[in-house]
């Protein structure tokens, strides 16, 4: 099969990733839907009954478009055999429309996925697969593209102050709500200046060497706080450098 070079390019260990993704991404939910039919046979076979019953000719169209799908791809009938020579006939003389089904079929819905039809699908190149796969995640995304920043939007919005307290936790080891109480114990204000840092949170001031938390302060004093762990000596160089170009009067 001639492969079209002006296709999206990805190298093999990409395209190997590619498709063991989606394979294992096949493989689970073909195992969640072996699962749910054995708890739930007898009410989807209940149902099937009934709409069997409901439209009769319908469901029996359905059932021979499904047999004739299956004997044209080669594919096993369900309780019998196929008829391998009129497969074979079909096959060959409908090819290239058996082939563009096939790669329509793996792009639109999302490359292994495109397994969940009864035929079999036509065997791809790995570079093939993987560039199939990579061009329909693409145009998903940009179909579903307004709809997913809507969904984040609503996450980060629902989820703010989760964060916050994932991100306290995480750095500074402060359970939640330990701020607020940091803070109300300090008036919401700089421990250093009393300054209330305009419209932004107080800065968590710790012990880069112990990690024990100190307390709260501004951007301004936290800032200065740094050189004066570092050297002591610093806060007496600082002095006298504003002393010695202090304006006289």
């Amino acid at each position: 099969m001639s492969t079209d070079d002006s296709g999206p390019k990805v190298s093999r260990e990409q395209a190997e990733r590619l498709i063991a993704k989606a394979d294992e991404e096949m493989a689970k939910r073909k195992e969640g839907r072996r699962t749910y039919y054995q708890r739930h046979r007898e009410e989807i076979l209940a149902k099937e009954r009934e709409k069997y019953k409901a439209n009769p000719e319908k469901m029996r169209q359905r059932q021979k478009d499904i047999r004739d799908r299956r004997a044209a791809a080669g594919a096993p009938m369900r309780g019998g055999s196929y008829d391998a020579e009129r497969a074979k006939r079909y096959y060959l003389e409908h090819r290239e429309e058996v082939l563009a089904k096939a790669r329509a079929r793996y792009v639109t819905k999302g490359g292994s996925e495109g397994r969940k039809t009864r035929g079999p699908l036509v065997k791809l190149s790995v570079e093939e697969r993987a560039a199939a796969l990579k061009e329909y995640r693409r145009l998903r995304y940009i179909e579903q593209r307004e709809l997913r920043l809507e969904q984040a939007r609503d996450n980060y919005a629902k989820n703010r102050e989760a964060r916050k307290d994932s991100k306290l936790k995480t750095r500074f080891g402060l359970e939640p709500g330990e701020y607020d109480r940091m803070s109300m114990a300090q008036g919401r204000a700089c421990a250093l200046c009393d300054g209330n840092n305009g419209a932004r949170r107080l800065h968590v001031d710790h012990d880069h060497v112990t990690g024990k938390v100190r307390g709260l302060l501004c951007s301004p004093c936290n800032t200065s706080l740094h050189p004066l762990e570092r050297d002591p000596a610093w806060a007496h160089r600082a002095l006298e450098y504003l002393d010695k170009h202090r304006p006289t009067t």
